[in-house]
């Protein structure tokens, strides 16, 4: 979904992301992130309202990979196979972009509920990065080829 990342929806954003999360992204981080040319975002409609979105950085050099940095559904509409949905639209656009794509996230080993959607996904867990999050959790890297 095409929109225009406007003042009031990335506080909207970022509000809901404060909400949902235990080491949210401060206003600022989001501005810094999305300046960056290599950045993208993805927003997931539901109801004519983005309710989820997808920030991700764009990496070229050998390969096109796509780093996900925040995955974010609106709480009101979790729960519902909406995640899912929404992960599926992301992919089949990325799928246009390139040939191929490697898509990397990192997710807590402790979200079990984000855990099952990637595995459901087809995400396999390729590392771990020891003590990654604030709170002193690791995180598990994953990854998924988009052909």
């Amino acid at each position: 979904m095409s929109l225009e990342v406007s003042a009031e929806l990335l506080l909207r954003l970022q509000g809901d992301h404060l909400e949902a999360v235990q080491n949210p992204w401060s206003l600022s981080e989001f501005q810094k992130t999305l300046a960056q040319p290599q950045s993208r975002i993805f927003f997931w409609p539901h109801k004519k309202k983005p309710e989820g979105f997808i920030l991700c950085f764009e990496n070229f050099k050998d390969a096109h990979n796509l780093e996900i940095e925040i995955l974010h559904l609106a709480v009101e509409v979790k729960n519902q196979g909406n995640g899912f949905r929404m992960f599926e639209k992301f992919l089949a656009d990325t799928k246009t972009q390139a040939k191929e794509t490697v898509v990397f996230l990192d997710v807590n080993p402790k979200n079990l509920s984000a855990l099952k959607l990637y595995k459901k996904l087809g995400f396999l867990q390729v590392g771990v990065r020891q003590k990654y999050y604030k709170t002193g959790d690791d995180a598990w890297l994953m990854k998924f080829l988009v052909k």
